[in-house]
């Protein structure tokens, strides 16, 4: 196909020499792309995060843009590029303020993780087909004893998240970040 992920630039030496025969294209290095997951998830969560930071902060909150945070961050503060830095840039806010006066900024004591989740598993049937062309179902119900997947449960006063359930009403149970805590609690 045409897509650029199949498309592969070569100069004219190797150009020739892939006709002549003298190489192939599993020799080719294909360029991998770096993955925008991350950017499409905040493209569609934008919205109903600044609603929940606009509704729950006590201070105005505004958007901003990549040019206007980089802008701030190497004219107004001199600093290198870095993730903590992007933050103080973005903090700087519309007019900027003195370096100096940092110390006085008011902590919040909330942290926000967001993370995609699935909702349903996307294979609707088993693989294997059962006697008499049946074809089992995949999905287990949306609430098994009452609890769905990715609610926020309590586990020996720890916050854990329900990643699988069975319909036996055995669960596992992990962190937000996927560290899993127990694998096979009952409900």
């Amino acid at each position: 196909g045409d897509a650029p992920d199949n498309q592969v630039t070569l100069c004219e030496s190797c150009h020739e020499k892939l006709h002549k025969g003298l190489i192939a294209e599993k020799d080719f290095k294909k360029r991998k792309r770096k993955s925008t997951r991350d950017a499409t998830f905040m493209g569609i969560m934008r919205k109903t995060l600044m609603q929940r930071l606009c509704s729950e902060l006590p201070i105005p909150v505004i958007e901003t843009r990549g040019y206007i945070t980089k802008a701030t961050r190497e004219k107004l503060l001199v600093l290198p590029k870095s993730h903590t830095n992007d933050a103080l840039a973005i903090a700087q806010g519309k007019q900027g303020f003195n370096v100096g006066y940092l110390p006085e900024i008011a902590q919040i004591d909330k942290i926000y993780t967001i993370r995609p989740v699935r909702h349903h598993n996307r294979q609707l049937h088993k693989a294997t087909i059962l006697k008499g062309g049946i074809r089992k179902s995949n999905q287990t119900e949306k609430y098994v004893f009452g609890y769905c997947l990715f609610d926020k449960v309590q586990f020996n006063g720890q916050d854990c998240f329900i990643w699988g359930r069975r319909t036996t009403g055995i669960f596992t149970i992990k962190t937000i970040n996927g560290k899993m805590i127990k694998d096979g609690i009952s409900f």
